[in-house]
């Protein structure tokens, strides 16, 4: 489900830009990496959740970042072949994934 959510938000950008400003291999080893380096990586995941959460996502109240990064570190771990990817479709399609919205929401989006 995550591989189909995953290919879905890739095609929907695809043409928005050529370049990746940060990868799943870079969000990984910073969410594996030092202190500062875990701190950023939570934050991008935060960010984000926080851009997506009641449009594509419905994070339910009391999910902590903690919980989202995890979510976000076990794909990277077990599916190495799209590491290559931008990160923030990535976590993008993790949390749509997790957190499919039951029906679609009108309005703006909601903030963690």
């Amino acid at each position: 489900m995550i591989k189909q959510t995953l290919v879905v938000i890739t095609l929907a950008v695809a043409t928005a830009a050529n370049a990746t400003w940060f990868t799943g291999n870079q969000l990984l080893a910073h969410i594996n990496g030092e202190l500062f380096e875990r701190g950023g990586a939570a934050g991008f995941v935060t960010g984000v959740a926080s851009a997506i959460n009641g449009d594509l996502a419905c994070i339910p109240a009391g999910v902590t970042v903690a919980q989202m990064r995890d979510m976000v570190q076990r794909f990277l771990q077990n599916t190495p072949s799209i590491r290559h990817q931008a990160a923030e479709l990535i976590v993008a399609a993790v949390l749509v994934a997790e957190f499919p919205c039951q029906e679609p929401k009108s309005g703006g989006r909601g903030m963690l």
